[in-house]
This record gives C-alpha cells, sequence and structure tokens, in this order.
C-alpha cells in the first residue's frame, strides 16, 4: 500500500506546502480556491490509501448452492455404504414333512364287568324273589353289570332286551372288574306273598330229596322223596303264611316225623327243623335258589 500512495501529509508538512503554495499568490479569491482544490485532492487520496482493499465477491450462480450440498450428501452416503458392514440375507431352510406313523388298529376291550349266565335266572325288580319278575336271563346269555347290592350275592344288570333288574349272583360267570360298582339300595320290599305250592329241593341232615306241595288256603299237602322212600305231607300255615307245621307219614299212613317250617323273605327258601323222635334240621329252596344258611330252624 505505501509503495502505491504517495508519503501521508502530516501536521508539520503544511507550512512548507504553504510555504511552496505561498510562492504563488495566494491573495484574492483566485488564490484561495486553488488551496480549496489542493486539500480536496489531497483528502480525497488520503481517504483511498487508509480504506482497506476489498476484492470483489463472485456473483452466485443460480443452484451452485444446491449443486454442492447435493454433491456433498452423495459423497457422504457412498462413504457410508463402503464402510457399513454387509447385510446378512437371511436363507430359506425348507423343513421336512413329518413322516406318518401308521396307527396300529387294535381290537377294543368291551369296558366294565359282565356275567355269563351258566343256568336260567329271575330278574326281577329287587334282590328277592318277592319283587316281581321282569324277566328271565337264558343259559349262555350276556349281560352287563351296573350294580351290586350291599351283601353282594345280586348284581344289578341289563339284560339283553334292554331292562334293568336283579339277577341273583348264583349262576353267574363274571368277567371284568366289579370292585368299583356302586353298590345300589333296593327297592322297598313288597308284602311277601308267601305261597307253599310248588316243587322244593330239600336238605334233611345231609340227605338230600325232592319235596312237591300244594296250598289251599291255609292247609298244605304233599309228598316227600328222600333216601328212596316216599312219604306224605300234611300242614297248616301261620304268620301271613310264613311258617307252616304239620306231620309226615310213611306209606301206611303211620305219623313218624313233625316238621316245622319258616319261609325267607324271598319266598324262595326255608330253613326248619323235624321231631323224629329225635330233632334234625330240614330245609329247602326251590326256582334256581340255593339253600339257606344256616339250615335250621328254630
Amino acid at each position: 500500500m505505501d509503495e502505491q500512495c504517495p508519503r501521508r501529509i502530516r501536521g508539520p508538512a503544511a507550512p512548507m506546502l504553504e510555504g511552496r503554495i505561498g510562492r504563488v499568490p495566494v491573495s484574492g479569491t483566485l488564490a484561495f480556491g486553488r488551496w480549496k482544490l489542493v486539500a480536496l485532492a489531497l483528502a480525497t487520496a488520503a481517504l483511498a490509501c487508509s480504506a482497506p482493499l476489498r476484492q470483489a465477491s463472485p456473483t452466485p450462480v443460480a443452484g451452485a448452492a444446491e449443486t454442492a450440498v447435493a454433491s456433498t450428501l452423495a459423497a457422504a452416503f457412498t462413504q457410508t455404504a463402503l464402510a457399513a458392514p454387509p447385510t446378512a440375507t437371511a436363507s430359506m431352510t425348507s423343513t421336512p414333512e413329518p413322516t406318518a406313523t401308521p396307527t396300529v388298529s387294535l381290537t377294543p376291550t368291551p369296558e366294565g364287568a359282565f356275567a355269563s349266565l351258566s343256568a336260567n335266572t329271575h330278574c326281577r325288580t329287587g334282590p328277592l324273589a318277592i319283587y316281581d319278575l321282569i324277566a328271565t336271563v337264558l343259559t349262555g346269555q350276556q349281560v352287563r353289570i351296573v350294580g351290586k347290592n350291599f351283601a353282594g350275592d345280586y348284581w344289578y344288570v341289563t339284560t339283553p332286551n334292554g331292562r334293568d333288574c336283579w339277577m341273583w349272583g348264583r349262576y353267574a360267570q363274571v368277567s371284568g372288574d366289579t370292585s368299583q360298582l356302586p353298590v345300589f339300595t333296593p327297592p322297598p320290599s313288597p308284602t311277601p306273598s308267601f305261597v307253599w305250592t310248588g316243587t322244593w329241593t330239600v336238605w334233611i341232615d345231609a340227605v338230600s330229596g325232592s319235596m312237591s306241595l300244594t296250598q289251599s288256603g291255609s292247609s298244605v299237602t304233599g309228598s316227600l322223596s328222600a333216601s328212596g322212600s316216599s312219604y306224605t305231607l300234611s300242614g297248616t300255615t301261620s304268620n301271613g303264611g310264613r311258617d307252616l307245621s304239620g306231620d309226615v307219614f310213611s306209606a301206611g299212613s303211620i305219623d313218624v316225623a313233625d316238621f316245622d317250617f319258616r319261609m325267607l323273605d324271598n319266598t324262595d327258601q326255608f330253613s326248619g327243623s323235624y321231631v323224629d323222635p329225635d330233632p334234625g334240621v330240614w330245609c329247602g329252596a326251590r326256582d334256581g335258589a340255593g339253600m339257606p344258611s344256616p339250615c335250621g330252624w328254630p
């Protein structure tokens, strides 16, 4: 800057200038105007040299800034893409289909308990012969057991015709688990109808025999065959028909013994005794019932 501009005129130089100008006539209007022009020129030069030099700013080109920003972002994205680790690509692995396991066909085993009959057996509304007869299960038929009585000697079954009833278990061959069967309470016992008419299997002091009786009112007559001998009987009922007392006669109508029988509630069994003159036991059963225990009465 000092090389391009003349040395600045400071305060002490004024007299020199004034002296130089003094050679020029300074009086009058012309001298004063020259002075003023010289002073103005020097002031202008001083201002020009003292002001800092400014470079001309280039005129911005429309779109140049946007282009520069876009280029910068593109470069940044390119560097980021190059620096980023590769992303793992999920591979599809085929899962093998499960192989069907062949189903083994098993023959179903019937659940529950069953009974097959070895002899024809009555099935009644209750577990005694005094109850009404519903059906007779024939030999070889099978019934489903659905319950039992408390004593365990009668089964509550479903017969082949679909009826439910109580069946005596003497001739029943049972299969299946009966331990979990419910214990059923039988219906109230009907008033027994004690009728002695029928054929009875008898047991007289360990000797078996057969007795056939016919009742008419309170009178009972009949015949007895035991130990190869034949006898006749005659007696009278009491206690509502439950008890029967009478005499036994030999072929010559000789009174050989006295007897006393008591029919049980099932009406298919009786217990009893005789005297000839020694006492003994005499019991009997009919319609497939077994001998009562104890055999003797009273």
